[in-house]
């Protein structure tokens, strides 16, 4: 790079042939020869021959390339051929990360995976018909190059997210689809491998062991505490906040973890019991069965990364504010019901996401305590 600029953009040197290439991808990857056959004839898989390093090496590669409308390439990923080891994989100096390895075919679906071999293992394990879709490998869990080809290609509007099965991949699933609709693309579904990626269900197949699914415990964790929330039916606010000091005293005043979930459980009533008064919902009940499936469809694991001490500020600083807010209204108007159930709604989120942290904590000692016990 040079005075601030971007360095130009050039494909790897090519090697001779492609032996090392469909040697790896065969052997090591179980991909079908047909499907390498495919993108070797369109130009967007070859084997690379560059001499790196001091002293010079000669360095072997697939390279994935991506290339735009026009046909020219504009993005190239290189994946060592190293048998053993986890080997080197990264982009080019110079891609445009809008454009990546990809298919376009004629239907309107696009298969969205991390990396080409995913895309590849993908085709070889479901190839019926498979040229009639798209497919783009993101090279990562950026969103540049699908939004590339959703925008370069109109016909393309359902998009099937293919990510891996592991905490990452769950969570770039979240996003993309968050990121999908904001720009208008409602038809979106996800496709889930049973090992922690396509390429893991392949070894599978062929008689290997695999790399489990990795799954996303926390997340896991939460949703199972949400689940479980109960309402605690009560007549009117003024209840719901002798409740919730109640319970905010508590942990206070001992850590009692379970205090911190029934502080979320009247939060949410609370929000229920406003919905029953404005005649959204039938009851209290009612009113706090709709507001946590709402809530439990907006969540998002992604989003959720905070250390406790920041969630232990966010929860009380809701519960301050929820205490003066319910101590200020003796006759409240449609408009102040609204003001209340949004700061309910505020210390529901930081009560609940408080207690799955430190649950999630209290099970992690749990498990090392058991390994040590286990050790000794």
């Amino acid at each position: 790079m040079e005075n601030g600029l971007s360095p130009a953009f050039h494909l790897p040197a090519a090697n001779g042939n492609m032996r090392r290439v469909f040697a790896y991808l065969i052997k090591q990857r179980h991909i079908a020869p047909a499907v390498i056959t495919h993108f070797a004839h369109e130009r967007t898989l070859y084997e690379s021959r560059e001499f790196l390093g001091e002293p010079k090496r000669e360095i072997h590669n697939a390279v994935f390339v991506g290339k735009d409308r026009e046909g020219t390439p504009r993005h190239a990923h290189k994946r060592s051929l190293n048998s053993y080891g986890a080997g080197y994989k990264g982009n080019t100096d110079g891609s445009n990360p809008a454009y990546s390895f990809c298919h376009i075919g004629t239907s309107s679906w696009l298969f969205v995976f991390e990396a080409p071999i995913d895309l590849l293992s993908y085709l070889t394990l479901y190839p019926d018909n498979w040229q009639e879709h798209s497919y783009v490998a993101l090279c990562g869990v950026a969103e540049h190059a699908m939004l590339g080809r959703l925008q370069e290609y109109p016909h393309l509007h359902t998009v099937i997210l293919c990510m891996d099965n592991d905490v990452a991949g769950l969570n770039a699933t979240e996003r993309l689809t968050d990121i999908l609709w904001d720009y208008g693309y409602m038809d979106i579904w996800q496709g889930r491998s049973r090992c922690k990626d396509w390429n893991e269900d392949l070894i599978a197949l062929h008689g290997g062991t695999p790399k489990p699914a990795v799954p996303h415990v926390y997340r896991d964790l939460f949703m199972e505490s949400l689940d479980a929330m109960q309402c605690r039916p009560c007549s009117n606010l003024e209840r719901t906040r002798a409740r919730i000091w109640t319970f905010y005293k508590d942990y206070s005043q001992t850590g009692d973890l379970e205090s911190v979930r029934r502080t979320a459980e009247t939060a949410a009533t609370g929000v229920g019991l406003i919905r029953a008064r404005l005649g959204v919902s039938a009851d209290c009940v009612d009113g706090f069965d709709g507001f946590r499936r709402e809530y439990r469809a907006g969540y998002r694991s992604y989003r959720d990364k905070s250390p406790v001490t920041a969630r232990q500020t966010a929860f009380e600083r809701a519960v301050r504010v929820v205490m003066t807010d319910l101590g200020e209204h003796a006759a409240r108007s449609p408009e102040d019901y609204l003001v209340t159930a949004d700061k309910l709604t505020t210390l529901f989120d930081a009560s609940a996401k408080l207690y799955a942290r430190l649950r999630m904590e209290q099970l992690e000692d749990q498990a090392f305590e058991q390994r040590q016990e286990y050790q000794k």
